[in-house]
């Protein structure tokens, strides 16, 4: 046998599915340190049951699951599954290959399967038990563990040795035994005290059974001389039931017709009165809709002159509009005027400035042609003058000088001109702009006006919003107190009818009793009625009077026969739901007063009538009613009462507002601070009340709604008359701010035009003065030259000269003229530039104008499109008036119909009344009589009753049992009369107390003790049983143990000097005189060695004496299979040689699987499995066979 494979899901460092599969062989696992090797171990270990978390390195059994990584969620269950080889049947009971499987959850929850069969746990530890892979087995050596077995104590190496020599399932079924045991000494002892105990108990019950059997002896003759003096009388009460019977029953059937006359009679009144409540619902919903249409047609009005004011309002703006156009138009012709003329005075000044360039044109060909001639004369002069140098130098000198003072003259009087022309050109601006000042200011002012207008409306307008608005806001207000009213009626009657249909506001028992009718029989559920208060209808003034004198009389139930009352009296009791009164109708009493009574009542003062006559109530109920308020009398107030109780001694009397004068003289009063059961009659009313209230306030609710949806349509037409005016409002406070604006431009204008003139007239002013003084400078240059001229030159010169004065002055006088033309041509262009700029204002205000005009164009059109929307209105309303009057005339004719079909009926209503009144009176007549054979009977049924109940009390019999008792009796041998009883009665009396129970109690208790000893005898002999049975396994433990010991001791010495070359080894009792308990102790010596204690060894010398005690335990008991746990890390090179060479020898006998690091070891392994472990933190496996690379 060995281990075939392993499977691992979940197990510590395994988190995905893994399985390992050995061959018979030796087999290594390999891996760095934290890769998960040890984990291989601890999971065989695991799988056949280890129950130590500490074994398994951790702090409890839950941490064997993976409990996850940074990459990998944790699992949420453990398991693992070994297959074992059984090929050559190691286990017989067994097939060739058996699993192994253990699953944990996180739950705590483990399971064991054997074969995928669940088994316990004991069944796994039995299995493998002697095989050296049990719970103390030696097979299975965990890292670090090999030194523990030489460093146990001697009890615990006893525990693997005692695992090695086989003696493990002696133990298991001797401490079974053990248990057994002590079980049935605790068993032995318990039985015991019970047989002393029942000895006590059963002498005194042996005197009382036959004490007992003497009194029963007694009643039973009692009981025959009983049941025939009973037979008798119950046979005379049952003849005179008959008879009573027979006149019952003719009453009752006269009763029945005129009941049924009465039914028939009611029926008519009610047939009646549906047709009435039919008319009055009918007159109610025309009375509803002649309201309604009433309502409407005012609504119709209040829209017809809504519209008709609306329609004057729009033919007014419409009217405004075609008036504010023709203005528009008008000033946008005075601009075409304006611009036409302006047009004409820039085609005249550039007419003349054509003139004036012509005539500029022919001056400057003088000039040219005087310069010509002046520069003649000048060579002439020059020729003349060559004679005097120094003379000409000065000339030339003056000449300059001439020369720029003309030029600074050209200068200056080119400001001048520029100046003046500024001049001139700002004041024509000064004089459009106060004329476009001035018809802005006309604008600002039509406009303001046009403003002021605006706004009233504005204002009226918002007013009038503001008072539909406040409408609005208290309609809604109502509507929502209204809907808020009409949810707490629907609450409140939902309520009213969840406390009828539970019966919530009855006691536990009526409402249970109430609930549960429907899954009663048909019979039964037919036969309840219901409580009273459900039944009664009491008018609200007599709500007090009635109350008070009911009382909690209200909760009773009305049920046609004492049957019905029974079966629901059974089963309150058997369901423990409380107590409830019945009123069987069949059982009841007639508790109604006479009419004399009745007559002589009336005369009373105050006397208001008998209750029962005050109220409504289905005829059939009647006698239930009649029994509680037959007899109750209903007065005025306290005095009318107590003026009644002193003529009137046997009658309830009650006041309306709830005093109480009871027969025997007791007053009660008072009011508490709600009305206490008042609801119970009332409901209907209430429900009827809100069901009222709610049809009002849907009526109302109907009317304020129309009322909103009118204001509301007001509301939103007076938003569009005030959003328009507003529009309109927005417009004019544009145009007026656009026209300060250009007023305030202008003006500022103005301003800075005068200022400006102001500075360059000063201006002028002083280039004038420069303008002199440098003329005057150069006339008297000239004046030099001439002076000069006139002294030194001759008379030719003279002539010469003044030709050239001459032709200066014409010179002089072109140059003026041509100035005088740029000036003038200047001032023209500069009155062109103004004209057109003049123009294009009035154009952009002829296009503004125009775009004015197209606005309250469409504004018309619109205008009248709203006004011929407003008439086709208007003309449906009036159709709609005239509609609502033909309805509201109709609607007058049905009330007038109404009106004379309810009269009729009533006149009906009221025949048929007398008549139910005349059959009333009847059947009281005969409800008289029928009560008093009632009270005749119900005295026969009370004597008879009372004669069951006697019987019922002491027998527990009926009369039908009865009879079928004494129909199995002789009667010869009884004599009844009264002094027999008294003797038979005498001699029970004098027997005393007598334990009727203690006949069956002995019984019982001599059953018992009989029982009782026959058990103690069969525990007496199991213990004996087990006693021998712990001897016989002691004896063939110590006789197995002792044997397989001496063969333990041999081996571990040949191993040790095997393996160590030499040496000596041991292994011996601590205590030889008790084998069985004695722990064992191990003593080796290595060779060349005298060590008194093994702690004194090195540690590789404590391994190798370890391994040698696992060889010497799988010499003498071959385990299926060994695995080893770095067992040789402490061993070197020479050590691991011995360990591996002696492995070669006995692997053929146990399959080895070896944990380690060590590469000597690997060398004798048929197969390697690697484990790695990445980043992941799972452990992974790679498995090699050497076979197949060798």
């Amino acid at each position: 046998m060995y281990l075939k494979s392993l499977r691992m899901v979940g197990f510590k460092s395994f988190a995905r599915a893994v399985e390992l599969t050995f061959n018979s062989n030796i087999t290594a696992i390999i891996g760095p340190n934290g890769s998960g090797k040890s984990n291989i171990t601890d999971a065989i270990r695991w799988v056949l049951g280890e129950q130590s978390s500490k074994s398994l390195r951790g702090k409890q059994m839950e941490d064997v699951i993976f409990s996850g990584t940074d990459f990998h969620n944790p699992m949420g269950y453990a398991e693992v599954t070994i297959l074992l080889d059984n090929s050559d049947q190691y286990f017989k009971e067994f097939p060739d290959e058996i699993s192994i499987t253990r699953r944990l959850f996180k739950t705590g929850e483990s399971t064991y399967l054997i074969n995928n069969q669940s088994v316990r746990l004991r069944e796994v530890h039995a299995v493998f038990a002697d095989t050296g892979l049990g719970k103390n087995g030696y097979s299975i050596v965990g890292q670090g563990n090999i030194e523990n077995i030489i460093n146990s104590d001697p009890n615990t190496l006893r525990s693997i040795i005692e695992e090695a020599v086989g003696i493990v399932n002696y133990k298991s079924r001797e401490n079974e035994a053990q248990k057994e045991l002590k079980s049935a000494q605790s068993n032995m002892e318990r039985i015991q005290d019970l047989i002393i105990e029942l000895e006590r108990q059963r002498t005194p019950l042996s005197k009382q059974a036959e004490k007992a059997k003497r009194y029963l002896d007694l009643k039973e003759k009692l009981r025959k001389i009983d049941f025939i003096s009973f037979q008798k009388d119950y046979q005379v009460l049952e003849a005179k039931k008959l008879e009573n019977q027979k006149a019952l029953d003719q009453c009752n059937s006269e009763i029945s017709k005129l009941k049924i006359a009465i039914h028939d009679a009611d029926a008519q009144y009610q047939r009646l009165r549906v047709q009435k409540r039919k008319i009055l619902e009918s007159k109610k919903e025309n009375n509803l809709l002649f309201e309604e249409i009433s309502t409407n047609n005012i609504n119709s009005e209040k829209n017809k002159a809504h519209i008709e004011e609306q329609l004057h309002r729009t033919k007014f703006e419409i009217n405004s509009c075609y008036d504010r156009i023709k203005d528009l138009s008008s000033q946008r012709e005075d601009n075409q005027k304006k611009l036409n003329g302006l047009v004409v005075e820039i085609q005249s000044l550039q007419k003349d400035n054509n003139r004036l360039r012509r005539e500029q044109s022919l001056q400057q060909k003088q000039g040219i042609q005087n310069e010509q001639a002046i520069e003649k004369i000048k060579e002439q002069l020059a020729k003349a003058q060559g004679l005097d140098k120094n003379l000409q130098s000065n000339r030339e000198k003056n000449k300059d000088k001439i020369a720029k003072y003309e030029s600074e003259l050209l200068v200056i009087e080119e400001k001048i001109n520029n100046r003046e022309q500024n001049i001139q050109n700002k004041k024509n601006t000064i004089f459009e702009n106060k004329k476009n000042y001035e018809y802005a200011r006309t604008k600002l002012e039509h406009n303001q006006q046009f403003a002021v207008d605006i706004q009233k409306k504005l204002s009226k307008a918002q007013q009038s919003l503001n008072r539909l608005n406040d409408k609005e806001k208290k309609l809604s207000s109502q509507i929502n107190r209204l809907r808020n009213d009409q949810l707490l009626l629907r609450t409140r009657a939902s309520y009213i009818k969840k406390v009828q249909r539970q019966y919530l506001d009855y006691v536990p028992g009526t409402r249970w009793v109430m609930n549960q009718k429907e899954s009663m029989p048909k019979e039964i559920k037919r036969s309840i009625l219901g409580p009273v208060g459900d039944l009664i209808e009491v008018p609200d003034d007599l709500i007090y009077a009635v109350d008070s004198a009911l009382g909690r009389k209200t909760q009773n139930i009305i049920v046609d026969d004492v049957e019905t009352a029974r079966y629901c009296i059974e089963l309150l009791k058997k369901n423990k739901a409380g107590r409830v009164t019945f009123l069987p109708l069949s059982n009841l009493a007639n508790n109604q007063i006479s009419i004399s009574e009745k007559n002589r009542f009336a005369n009373f003062k105050g006397y208001l009538g008998i209750a029962s006559d005050l109220i409504k109530y289905s005829i059939e109920i009647k006698p239930a009613i009649q029994s509680l308020l037959g007899r109750v009398i209903v007065v005025d107030n306290f005095n009318a009462a107590r003026q009644m109780r002193r003529a009137i001694k046997y009658y309830m009397i009650v006041t309306l507002d709830g005093e109480i004068f009871y027969a025997g003289g007791a007053i009660v009063g008072g009011r508490q601070k709600e009305k206490q059961n008042a609801y119970l009659y009332n409901k209907k009313d209430e429900l009827n009340t809100c069901d009222k209230q709610e049809k009002e306030i849907v009526i109302q609710l109907s009317e304020k709604v129309k009322d909103l949806e009118a204001v509301q349509e007001l509301i939103t037409q007076q938003q569009e008359q005030y959003l328009a005016l507003k529009a309109q409002s927005e417009d004019v406070k544009r145009l007026i701010f656009e026209e300060k604006h250009k007023c305030k431009i202008l003006k500022e204008s103005n301003a800075d035009l005068v200022k400006t003139i102001d500075l360059e007239e000063k201006e002028c002013c002083q280039l004038n003065v420069q303008y002199s003084e440098v003329k005057k400078s150069k006339n008297n240059i000239i004046e030099l030259i001439r002076k000069n001229e006139h002294i030194d030159n001759s008379d030719n010169q003279k002539n010469i000269q003044n030709q050239l004065d001459l032709l200066y002055q014409k010179e002089k006088e072109n140059d003026r003229v041509i100035s005088k033309y740029n000036i003038e041509i200047a001032k023209n262009n500069e009155g062109i530039k103004l004209k057109k700029k003049q123009s294009e204002i009035i154009k952009d205000q002829i296009d503004q104008l125009m775009k004015k005009v197209s606005a309250k164009k469409n504004c018309s059109e619109e205008l009248e499109l709203a006004y011929q929307k407003d008439k086709v209105r208007l003309n449906a309303i009036k159709q709609s008036i005239f509609l609502l009057q033909k309805q509201e005339n109709d609607c007058k004719k049905k009330a007038s119909f109404f009106e004379i079909s309810e009269s009729k009926i009533d006149e009906q209503m009221e025949n048929t009344d007398k008549k139910i009144r005349a059959f009333n009176h009847q059947q009281v007549l005969q409800n008289e009589e029928l009560n008093k054979l009632k009270i005749a009977a119900h005295r026969i049924s009370t004597v008879k009753q009372n004669l069951i109940d006697k019987m019922m009390s002491r027998y527990s019999m009926n009369p039908t049992m009865i009879d079928d008792w004494l129909k199995n009796k002789k009667m010869d041998e009884i004599f009844v009369n009264k002094s027999s009883i008294q003797k038979m009665e005498q001699k029970i009396k004098l027997l005393g107390n007598v334990n009727v129970n203690a006949i069956e109690e002995y019984e019982e208790i001599n059953q018992r003790y009989l029982f009782v000893q026959n058990q103690y005898a069969d525990l007496l002999k199991s213990k004996r049983r087990i006693e021998t049975l712990i001897q016989d396994l002691q004896h063939e433990m110590t006789k197995k143990f002792d044997c397989e010991f001496k063969r333990l001791q041999t081996y571990f010495s040949q191993v040790f000097r095997e393996l160590f070359g030499g040496g000596k080894a041991n292994l011996f009792y601590i205590d030889p005189q008790n084998i069985l308990q004695s722990g064992i102790g191990l003593e080796a010596q290595p060779p060349g060695k005298n060590l008194k204690q093994l702690s004194l060894m090195s540690g590789g010398e404590k391994a190798m004496t370890a391994i040698c005690l696992l060889f010497a335990f799988l010499k003498l008991n071959p385990s299926p299979f060994c695995i080893v746990d770095e067992v040789d890390a402490a061993l070197d090179d020479q050590n691991i040689y011995r360990f591996t060479t002696y492995l070669k020898k006995i692997f053929n006998q146990t399959q080895f699987i070896l944990i380690t690091h060590r590469k000597n070891t690997l060398k004798i392994c048929d197969s390697i499995y690697g484990i790695s472990m990445t980043n992941t933190g799972i452990s992974k496996i790679v498995s090699v066979k050497i076979s197949d690379y060798t």
